[in-house]
């Protein structure tokens, strides 16, 4: 326990942490205020349209229709303002966001450790390497839900506020308070496995750009994969998280084909847990073997 309150502490006085929780912060809020100054009613929107008993008696001196003189320009209101019932469409659309920023944060943390050699000296406690790898582990995950908790606070807040002084709050079902609360676990829960990815990714080639590079690779590589292959549908670990966080399962339209051959919910948790889980395995493995050096 004192070694995982530590290592908790370890992660949170890294000054990459902080930047980054003062930055994504910055830019909810600069967002936000976009939307804000964007959230009216637009009633100069319009169009032209043509009398239909006109065109034929109507000609220019080419002996051409001339539509000019039974042109009308029809106005309409285009209603533009945020709507709180989006709301969770909004926490889905960033959860791939948060995810990144999961990643970035677990891999530069320990890539600094690795940097600065400060793991050679708990490497020299051979018989605690487990115990000491498990705790950086869950200090990762922890520290990484509590600060994506608190940015989806920070974002809940903020649209709430522009919703109410120039959105709709009106339409909202009975359930909305209780989707939402689910959404916002999924969404810590998979920034919390995406933070674990980056620690599992950065543990094995020791170097933060390891775990950026592997995710960059899999956002391109995976639909590819797909759409050559359905040997591996509903197999890789990166999209099954976005669409864990994203949750489309439920919706009329839902096909497998939108979610590369995911059926369910439970089913886009699990396969990045089972990876996840298993590139911590193999890390933690090689870390318990490691060198000192």
């Amino acid at each position: 326990m004192n070694l995982f309150v530590a290592e908790l502490w370890r992660f949170g006085s890294r000054r990459v942490v902080k930047v980054m929780l003062l930055v994504s912060i910055a830019l909810i809020t600069i967002v936000m205020g976009i939307a804000f100054s964007k959230s009216t009613v637009d009633r100069a929107t319009g169009y032209s349209v043509v009398s239909e008993d006109c065109g034929s008696i109507v000609t220019n001196l080419e002996g051409e229709p001339n539509f000019e003189s039974c042109e009308e320009y029809q106005t309409f209101a285009e209603d533009n303002r945020l709507r709180l019932v989006d709301l969770g469409d909004v926490l889905g659309g960033t959860g791939p966001l948060f995810v990144f920023v999961a990643i970035l944060l677990a891999a530069s943390c320990l890539g600094a450790e690795f940097g600065a050699a400060s793991l050679s000296t708990q490497l020299l406690f051979e018989p605690r390497r487990v115990r000491v790898w498990t705790a950086k582990a869950a200090a990762i995950a922890m520290g990484i839900a509590t600060i994506t908790l608190a940015l989806v606070g920070v974002l809940i807040v903020e649209y709430l506020a522009v919703c109410q002084i120039r959105g709709i709050t009106d339409g909202t079902p009975d359930t909305f308070v209780v989707d939402r609360a689910l959404d916002v676990l999924r969404l810590v829960g998979a920034s919390a496995l995406g933070g674990l990815f980056g620690f599992a990714i950065t543990g094995f080639a020791r170097r933060t750009v390891a775990a950026l590079g592997v995710f960059i690779l899999l956002f391109i590589a995976e639909p590819l994969i797909y759409n050559s292959t359905d040997l591996l549908d509903g197999k890789m670990p990166l999209w099954s998280l976005f669409a864990f966080v994203n949750d489309p399962f439920d919706q009329p339209e839902f096909r497998p084909a939108d979610t590369f051959g995911l059926h369910s919910l439970s089913q886009a948790g699990l396969v990045p847990a089972l990876w996840i889980a298993a590139m911590l395995l193999i890390t933690g493995w090689q870390f318990h073997r490691s060198e000192i050096r």
